[in-house]
C-alpha cells in the first residue's frame, strides 16, 4: 500500500496531467540500412494525455565579461525549446529514446517532431526535450 503522500502525489500527478495535457503519440524509431529511419517493430508506440509546454533555452551574449552573477543580466532567450511530461506510472515500461518521434494530435496539422533529449532526472516523471518540427 503506498504512502499518504505517494498516494497524494499521484493524485496531483493525473490531476495536471487531465488538466494540461494533450493526446500525444511516441513512435519508436531505428535506424535502417540506408540512413533513413523508419518504425521500430521492436518497440509498441504509445498514445496517451501528456503536458506540452515550450520553454526558452537561454544563452550568453558573445561579449560577456565578468563573474556569471553579473552576466546574468545580459543572458538572452535564444529560441524556445517544446517539452513533454509524462507521468512514468502512466507510462509504464515504455522505453523512449533520442530520436524517436512525438505527434502532438490536438494540434492542427498533427505536428511531429522527434526528441533530442530524455531527462531521467525526475523520479515520478520522464522530460521529452523535442527538436525542430519535422516536415
Amino acid at each position: 500500500m503506498p504512502s499518504p503522500f505517494a498516494a497524494a502525489l499521484a493524485a496531483a500527478d493525473s490531476a495536471f496531467d487531465g488538466t494540461f495535457g494533450e493526446r500525444v503519440r511516441i513512435t519508436p524509431m531505428a535506424g535502417s540500412p540506408n540512413g533513413r529511419p523508419s518504425q521500430d517493430p521492436a518497440r509498441a508506440a504509445w498514445e496517451g494525455i501528456a503536458p506540452v509546454g515550450e520553454a526558452p533555452e537561454t544563452v550568453r551574449p558573445l561579449d560577456a565579461r565578468g563573474t556569471a552573477r553579473e552576466d546574468r543580466v545580459g543572458t538572452i532567450a535564444a529560441a524556445v525549446a517544446r517539452q513533454v511530461s509524462l507521468t512514468r506510472a502512466v507510462i509504464g515500461a515504455l522505453e523512449v529514446r533520442r530520436g524517436d518521434r512525438v505527434s502532438l494530435l490536438d494540434r492542427p496539422g498533427v505536428p511531429v517532431f522527434a526528441i533530442a533529449r530524455v531527462d531521467r532526472d525526475d523520479p515520478t516523471r520522464l522530460i521529452l526535450i523535442l527538436e525542430s518540427e519535422l516536415p
